[in-house]
């Protein structure tokens, strides 16, 4: 009955530090998109202030700092 007990225990946790490990991974991927955002937020303004000709230049920025 008791190591019945410890095994569901154990089995919780382990469920749980899975979720941990999600939840974790999930907000990583958010940060990268809020960063990715930004940055295109960040090209839109610069296409604004100096012109559609700069838009090529962010492009490539944009390929190369976020992969």
């Amino acid at each position: 009955m008791w190591m019945n007990g410890a095994k569901r225990l154990v089995h919780e946790y382990q469920r749980w530090m899975n979720g941990a490990k999600s939840l974790v991974h999930e907000y990583q991927r958010w940060m990268n998109g809020a960063k990715s955002l930004v940055h295109e937020y960040q090209c839109l303004i610069l296409i604004f202030q100096l012109g559609s000709s700069n838009r090529m230049n962010c492009h490539f920025h944009h390929q190369v700092t976020i992969g």
